[in-house]
């Protein structure tokens, strides 16, 4: 038995079925859409019984140099961001691109930034495997 809920907008149509996200596009998500898919999501998770809260990586003890828009990670925070996020009762959804530097400062890690907080963040936490989905135009079918 197919069990299935979501909703549609002009440009997106967002199901649950069977346990399944599906997402379909004609366009580019506006704001708007964008934060009911990102609430879809929440509540997709949420229906599954998985506990989850949000974090911005800052807040789990990520901090960068204050070279600001390109900022690197310090490597000496991690033993922090791992102690953090292994005594959390919830799955942590954490937030990609910002930081702070040591003294408070908000910081982006530039170009590719939420890719790379990923990576330092699976890396704190000794992960096993990271899996980074990209959105692009079509299907490549051949190098």
């Amino acid at each position: 038995m197919e069990n299935k809920v979501g909703f549609t907008t002009e440009t997106i149509n967002v199901n649950y079925i069977d346990g399944n996200i599906f997402l379909d596009t004609t366009s580019s998500p506006s704001p708007k859409e964008y934060q009911k898919i990102v609430d879809a999501f929440k509540e997709y998770i949420k229906s599954r019984g998985l506990n989850t809260a949000q974090f911005n990586a800052y807040d789990l003890g990520l901090q960068t140099d204050s070279n600001f828009t390109k900022a690197e990670y310090i490597p000496e925070s991690l033993p922090e961001v791992r102690k953090i996020i292994t005594s959390l009762d919830s799955i942590p959804i954490i937030t990609g691109f910002v930081a702070k530097d040591i003294y408070g400062n908000p910081t982006t890690l530039g170009r590719n930034g939420s890719d790379y907080s990923a990576a330092i963040i699976a890396n704190a936490v000794d992960a096993e495997e990271l899996q980074i989905w990209t959105d692009v135009n079509g299907v490549l079918s051949a190098d």
